[in-house]
């Protein structure tokens, strides 16, 4: 009996036959795990002409950097109309240039992930071979400490980048160039502190930016986020910010979450958060905060979730009454259907009140 197989997994083994003689499964196999099995991508084995998912994590940066030299170059040819998404996850890549001889055969591909290598520096024209259809980079757990101006320019239709977990420390207004389709960007754990005025620009259609866990001390610019258009949520959790300027996310009219806990936040101005006209999840919590206004949240008509946990606020409405001030909330804030049960440490309060 002859057995169909669409899917194998062959984590952590040592591999060195011919799988096509013992599987015969090479006019049928759709994904492929060949994890910790080094000797398996050889001439010898042609499981590649129906394969949509390879997983080679593990095999060792010589068989990805020199596959002319490690692999066959017709086993390459015959995957590379149908895979569509490669893994070549914690292998020991230290660079990617444009003579990386595995990504010259795979024009097709929708997903490339190359999480916990050891990549510090990629060409301009690394990914210039496969990027008419890339939906998905993923490039977490690296060490990157830069992105090179016009990496990403060949990426037309990216819709997903993962950036977190490296140790990028600057960002241009040229390090996203290209990426015109790109919805998910994800920064966090990186060492950033500052951000160029015009980084954002051309990310017109991005939904999501994800900048938690670095080391931003200040938002500068009320053009900082001019060209995010579409953006509904934006995570800046576990930075150093300390003030929020006046219409520093004016542009950002369809924002809905945002989340500012673990910061150091001590003074946020009146019209810190103009613009955000469709705003329904804010979160301050563990902040520095002393004193807040009903006033500063009055034209978050849509506001729904209002959160201030853990900070040490004193002054409500340069008053005591948490009464007031939440009176005052809601007066302004028709849909608000969660205030924090407000952790003011050094304030002497009314008993607390729940919403409607």
């Amino acid at each position: 009996m002859i057995l169909i197989y669409k899917l194998i997994n062959l984590f952590v083994n040592n591999l060195k036959n011919d799988l096509n003689y013992d599987l015969y499964v090479s006019s049928h196999l759709i994904q492929l795990d060949a994890h910790d099995n080094c000797k398996l991508i050889n001439s010898n084995n042609d499981l590649s002409v129906t394969l949509v998912r390879l997983n080679i994590e593990k095999l060792g940066k010589c068989v990805v950097e020199n596959a002319d030299d490690s692999v066959n170059q017709h086993y390459l040819d015959s995957m590379s109309f149908n895979l569509r998404g490669l893994f070549l996850n914690r292998n020991q890549l230290r660079c990617l240039n444009e003579s990386t001889a595995l990504f010259r055969y795979f024009s097709f591909l929708n997903e490339l992930c190359l999480v916990g290598n050891k990549i510090s520096f990629i060409s301009p024209h690394a990914f210039k071979f496969i990027g008419q259809n890339l939906r998905i980079l993923n490039l977490n757990e690296n060490f990157l400490d830069s992105i090179q101006n016009g990496l990403f320019v060949n990426l037309i239709n990216l819709e997903q980048l993962d950036l977190n977990n490296n140790q990028i420390k600057y960002l241009n207004a040229k390090s996203f160039s290209g990426l015109r389709n790109l919805r998910f960007l994800d920064l966090k754990w990186n060492c950033l502190t500052r951000l160029d005025e015009f980084v954002f620009d051309e990310l017109d259609r991005l939904e999501s930016l994800n900048l938690s866990f670095n080391k931003i001390e200040h938002l500068k610019s009320s053009n900082l986020f001019k060209g995010l258009k579409s953006l509904t949520r934006l995570d800046l959790v576990g930075n150093r910010l300390e003030i929020l300027e006046n219409n520093i996310f004016a542009h950002l009219n369809r924002l809905s979450i945002l989340n500012l806990n673990s910061n150091r936040l001590e003074v946020i101005f009146k019209h810190a958060f103009y613009g955000l006209d469709n705003l329904e999840i804010l979160n301050f919590d563990f902040n520095r905060l002393s004193h807040i206004n009903a006033s500063q949240f009055r034209h978050l008509r849509l506001l729904k979730q209002l959160s201030f946990y853990n900070n040490r606020i004193e002054y409500l409405n340069d008053q005591d009454s948490k009464k007031d001030f939440i009176i005052e909330l809601l007066d302004s804030l028709k849909h608000l259907s969660y205030l924090d049960p407000v952790s003011y440490t050094h304030l002497a309060g009314d008993s607390q009140m729940t919403l409607p």
